[in-house]
């Protein structure tokens, strides 16, 4: 079944059978200006919730979908960094599944650990790095066709429901373009519908470490319009006592006055 059958079977599984957060697709990636990536993966899914759906007409997942580590690159992979790949199960409630933990892999190995996971779910991403940046291309194929998922008797609201789905990337440096996605200084995060919708994502971000001045200034602003409206009180405060102390009698006479 290719990446197409995911999306209808996961549209057919919601529309037989009410499902809420029955597969779960996490994919967490740490870029480093050492040109390394560190990476969180999960994937899982309610068994019998599925077994059910399908039993009452709804299409299966496809089974690569929940047997990522099988593959033969990936294999190879966990070979080559026995230290720095593990892989485990996951279970979170009814969820059952795998997790994968890549620590500081370089750049050239990514494709291999990431799309392990995404290409199950019908995407497919490439990390290189270009002078002074870090480029992601993710390119969403079959995942994209929300036309055709629709007609199939789906909706997005509704696989969004069943789908517990997060794409999250996290750079030295700022981000300075995402087609898709939600950009916080560093950090870019995918939704399904930013995948679902966006038929090629690119994200762009700087290779060398950097602040996000941004929140920093934003607060710091707000820190000293507080200081002049407390200064400005208290300054008010002083000269109203002032003025209350003040009197216009004459000084006080002195024996040497008289």
């Amino acid at each position: 079944m290719g990446n197409r059958g995911l999306w209808q079977g996961a549209v057919a599984v919601v529309t037989v059978f009410a499902l809420t957060g029955c597969v779960k697709v996490l994919a967490d990636t740490t870029v480093y200006a050492d040109d390394t990536y560190s990476q969180e993966i999960v994937v899982a899914a309610d068994p019998q919730a599925l077994d059910q759906a399908a039993s009452q007409g709804g299409a299966e997942l496809p089974e690569e979908l929940l047997s990522i580590t099988d593959d033969d690159p990936f294999e190879d992979l966990t070979e080559q960094y026995a230290d720095s790949i593990t892989v485990s199960d996951y279970t979170e409630g009814d969820l059952e599944g795998v997790a994968i933990s890549v620590d500081r892999l370089p750049l050239s190995e990514f494709t291999t650990a990431a799309n392990a996971a995404t290409a199950g779910a019908g995407v497919e991403a490439t990390l290189t790095r270009e002078g002074d940046n870090y480029i992601v291309t993710i390119a969403a194929g079959d995942a994209a066709d929300v036309e055709q998922l629709s007609a199939a008797g789906g909706n997005l609201a509704v696989l969004e429901s069943a789908i517990d789905f997060e794409i999250i990337y996290r750079f030295p440096g700022q981000v300075s373009e995402a087609s898709a996605g939600e950009v916080s200084g560093n950090t870019v995060t995918l939704g399904l519908a930013d995948v679902l919708e966006s038929q090629d994502i690119r994200i762009v971000a700087g290779a060398d470490p950097s602040i996000n001045w941004g929140p920093l200034l934003q607060w710091g602003l707000i820190a000293l319009g507080f200081i002049v409206i407390i200064g400005g009180a208290w300054l008010l405060v002083l000269q109203d006592r002032r003025k209350r102390h003040a009197t216009h009698l004459p000084p006080p006479r002195t024996q040497d006055d008289a």
